[in-house]
């Protein structure tokens, strides 16, 4: 399956990148490449020549047996237990879906391939081309020049330093509602993403109702029933929603008159689609189980702080930048604190949600050795920037506060919190 379909998967990386989990690529690539396959071999003719066969009577020619197999091919046909006579119309059970079972199944991959195309248009009015980080990290862990595995690393990490930088000038200016749905809030890639899951969960699901409306039937457990016959011992393929036989009532006109025959056709094909279809309910059980799981696990490192504070403190600790700065010896509790509120800052101002995210994110597909090479040179930057606006800042506060101070104008409480506080103080406070 991965071969088939190794040509296409090239393609669109070089041309889009990936920048998806692995329950995105169970999706839009595994599960698509699965109903493709499917969908190829229920209507091709290379493994069953016909796909029904119906004994006439023999008065009928050959061509008459042709034209018979044919209409019951694409009309209605019917199932009555062995014990029912075939007159019965109570106890007839109507077969329409055979010739619609390829369509369905390309039906349903297009629709699990569906998120992914709009992830990757939706993610790029951002003003970020994540695919392109991710690409560029795979390549770190990959390339075996270590030149350009540097250059790759200093590449991401400038390239997230400039969208991080930029989308936290504009973050205070914005009221509440634009801080949580607007680009510049660091919420729109980690939100969009989220929606995508859900996208994703809800097809999973949906698709398990849409093969009970397909096939007629209560199919929630059909799985289950399957291999409850099997370890029965029951015949497998002798089930009501696939029938290895059923009947038809063509209508042939002679002379004016029309004849009316009921047929008796054999269906090989049905052993094919319950295999595929035993096949699919079970895939899409663990592809509902896989999103959930996945969709949680997002939801939790989206919103809750302590966790994004978490991996940032484990990843910034794997690059060793946290050594450097506290020592490797900060084990106290008074290093320890500081050590966590510097990285509660470093979250919470500068890599916000959507940073966080995208750091996550090349994790998911490069590896957290390249995460944390990126995430240190993130920090490095963010230090650097830190400490040149502590330094401008204080300078051009004091000119204008001791310009205030000569004209003898009084500071206010807010400028200066206690009277014991000395210019340099205020404007360490304000930067």
């Amino acid at each position: 399956m991965e071969f088939l379909f190794s040509a296409f998967s090239r393609e669109s990386d070089q041309k889009s990148g990936r920048a998806d989990s692995f329950s995105d690529k169970l999706s839009s690539k595994y599960t698509v490449s699965l109903l493709s396959l499917f969908a190829l071999l229920s209507s091709s003719t290379l493994i069953i020549d016909e796909p029904i066969s119906c004994w006439c009577p023999t008065e009928f020619t050959s061509s008459q047996t042709d034209y018979v197999t044919k209409y019951c091919w694409t009309s209605i046909t019917f199932s009555v237990p062995d014990s029912v006579a075939v007159r019965n119309t109570k106890e007839r059970r109507l077969i329409s879906f055979y010739q619609w079972v390829s369509l369905m199944l390309a039906f349903q991959a297009f629709l699990f391939y569906l998120p992914n195309p709009l992830w990757k248009i939706f993610s790029k009015k951002s003003g970020l081309a994540l695919s392109s980080v991710t690409d560029a990290s795979s390549t770190c862990r990959k390339c075996p020049d270590l030149e350009e595995s540097e250059n790759n690393l200093r590449y991401v990490a400038s390239t997230l330093f400039n969208y991080l930088n930029t989308i936290g000038k504009t973050h205070k200016s914005r009221g509440i509602f634009e801080r949580v749905v607007w680009v510049p809030g660091g919420n729109y890639m980690s939100f969009l993403y989220l929606f995508i899951k859900c996208l994703y969960m809800a097809n999973a699901v949906g698709q398990l109702y849409m093969l009970n409306s397909f096939l007629g039937y209560k199919y929630s457990l059909y799985g289950l029933e399957v291999l409850n016959n099997i370890s029965t011992n029951s015949e497998v393929f002798q089930s009501k929603r696939f029938p290895k036989y059923a009947y038809c009532t063509p209508t042939i006109r002679v002379l004016n008159n029309n004849h009316k025959y009921i047929v008796q056709c054999a269906l090989p094909m049905n052993m094919l689609y319950e295999m595929i279809f035993l096949i699919i309910w079970f895939w899409l059980v663990i592809v509902m189980v896989t999103t959930a799981s996945s969709l949680l696990k997002w939801l939790a490192l989206t919103f809750v702080r302590h966790l994004q504070c978490s991996y940032v403190l484990e990843m910034l600790r794997q690059s060793g930048q946290l050594q450097q700065r506290f020592g490797s010896c900060s084990s106290s509790s008074e290093e320890y604190q500081k050590e966590q509120v510097e990285v509660d800052q470093f979250v919470s101002s500068f890599l916000r949600r959507d940073g966080c995210f995208i750091l996550m994110m090349i994790d998911e597909n490069a590896g957290s050795w390249v995460t944390s090479k990126v995430m240190g040179e993130l920090w490095l930057k963010y230090l650097e920037k830190k400490s040149i606006r502590k330094k401008i800042i204080p300078e051009k506060c004091l000119e204008l506060l001791k310009g205030i101070s000569d004209e003898g104008i009084e500071l206010d409480n807010t400028a200066c919190p206690s009277k014991n506080s000395s210019l340099e103080e205020v404007c360490l406070k304000m930067a």
